[in-house]
């Protein structure tokens, strides 16, 4: 949680807020549709990805644990694998410039909880656009 940035999706008292605003006191300004209010980044939980939440923006399930959806607008094709234990990995790639099977990997992220926030991550670094809803 220490990573967030605003417009970041979290948990806070059982509901999902997006982070509008981060201060140097560890306090988060939060926003649901008109409600916004400041707490304590000790009331924040990050909100684990799901196969709901990949299927809503868009996501297919490929294989095995991997869903992916394709960016045609960026050229970008983004894979995320999702665990027994919600453990997984974030990728998101482009074509590289020769055509092979090959592809020029921009962001490559494993972790253990994977959530929410860690995939707009992952799609900022790759300089991708898009708006994860939930």
């Amino acid at each position: 949680i220490s990573d967030l940035s605003v417009g970041d999706w979290v948990m806070c008292n059982e509901d999902k807020y997006r982070v509008m605003g981060i201060t140097m006191f560890h306090e988060l300004d939060l926003l649901k549709s008109s409600e916004s209010f400041r707490t304590s980044i000790d009331n924040i939980h990050p909100i684990p990805i799901t196969a709901e939440i990949l299927q809503m923006n868009g996501f297919e399930f490929e294989k095995a644990s991997r869903w992916h959806i394709c960016e045609l607008e960026y050229k970008t094709r983004i894979n995320v694998w999702i665990g027994r234990n919600n453990e997984g990995r974030i990728e998101v790639s482009k074509p590289a410039p020769f055509e092979d099977e090959y592809h020029f990997k921009y962001v490559d992220i494993e972790v253990l909880n994977i959530a929410v926030h860690q995939l707009q991550h992952a799609l900022r670094l790759a300089g991708v656009d898009k708006e994860i809803t939930l």
